[in-house]
């Protein structure tokens, strides 16, 4: 299965919203996105540049998991809402993504079912958190997963920070 996003569904929508947001949006948009989830772009201030060459750069620059939580946040603002035919483009778009993370974290749960059910009850959680989008708490899930997964593999009772090199 091809894990990239469609790119022509992914042009279609760029193309629309270009024609709803001026340049200096559309870097703000981009620019305010990427550095929340910690990534960077590559058009950050206005020159010469169209609106799609901003908009199809600065989305490029981006992982698919971003682009598509970008463009699930883009279709809550007005412009973008008020366009039904948009919106479901980029529903479809979110849509053909969710198969693999889905795909992912459940060949993560079946891998750690095989050892304890506290090590698998951490990682369920950090699953719910990512989900309720309280990303702290989801990082201190994975964290406690793979501390319990080490502990249970090497047989021992240290933290992640004790573990001695192998």
């Amino acid at each position: 299965m091809d894990n990239r996003l469609n790119i022509m569904l992914l042009n279609d929508i760029e193309d629309q919203i270009k024609d709803m947001f001026s340049g200096n949006e559309l870097i703000t948009l981009t620019n305010e996105f990427a550095k929340s989830v910690g990534e960077n772009v590559t058009i950050q201030v206005v020159g010469f540049n169209s609106k799609k060459d901003i908009l199809s750069k600065n989305i490029s620059d981006m992982s698919d998991n971003a682009k598509i939580k970008f463009f699930d946040q883009l279709k809550t603002i007005e412009r973008v809402s008020d366009n039904p035919k948009l919106v479901m483009k980029i529903d479809e778009l979110i849509a053909s993504k969710l198969p693999l993370i889905e795909n992912t974290r459940n060949n993560i749960t079946n891998l750690l079912s095989d050892y304890s059910s506290n090590i698998t009850t951490a990682w369920k959680e950090s699953v719910i958190f990512y989900n309720d989008q309280k990303y702290r708490g989801a990082l201190d899930s994975i964290r406690l997963t793979l501390e319990l997964l080490l502990k249970k593999l090497l047989g021992n009772d240290k933290s992640l920070e004790n573990q001695k090199a192998l």
